[in-house]
């Protein structure tokens, strides 16, 4: 099933809606270091991340663009890189340091964030805010709550 089509399924749309209020929807799109031309790479991201913005209704979204897999989450972007979107990785830090809103982030498949739980398990940990994980895959969504995230089995499928 094409990630489009993942993303409009009932069940997904009904549990966004369900939990309106004091949630806000964040999507963070990593885009590993390739051969691709600029444009390729422009493109392919760009259609990561409006996808997401699109059907998750993300209010902001945020761009590592080179990034590699087992490059540490708080490291990332640490000299700036591109700031496309809404930012790079450390501006959604900035924003998730003020923000008092529930926070459901959104990734495209595990390795989207990470491949080093113990990594995740220590942003979880610094962003309480964090309530959920939305992990995107081909063919279906899974959703990981921040108690969730802390269980070692469940956090166990990022390796």
């Amino acid at each position: 099933m094409p990630l489009v089509d993942t993303l409009k399924s009932n069940s997904f749309k009904s549990h966004i809606q369900s939990s309106q209020g004091n949630w806000i929807n964040l999507a963070y799109v990593r885009k590993s270091p390739g051969n691709e031309d600029e444009v390729t790479r422009a493109r392919l991201t760009t259609y990561m991340a409006e996808s997401l913005r699109k059907y998750c209704h993300c209010r902001k979204i945020f761009v590592s663009d080179g990034s590699r897999i087992d490059a540490p989450i708080l490291a990332r972007d640490i000299n700036g890189g591109p700031k496309v979107f809404d930012g790079n990785i450390q501006g959604m830090f900035s924003y998730l340091a003020f923000s008092t809103k529930k926070i459901r982030l959104y990734v495209i498949d595990y390795a989207g964030l990470s491949t080093d739980p113990n990594d995740i398990q220590r942003v979880i940990k610094i962003y309480k805010n964090i309530k959920e994980l939305t992990v995107v895959h081909r063919s279906d969504i899974e959703i990981l709550s921040h108690l969730n995230l802390k269980n070692n089995t469940v956090i166990k499928k990022f390796e």
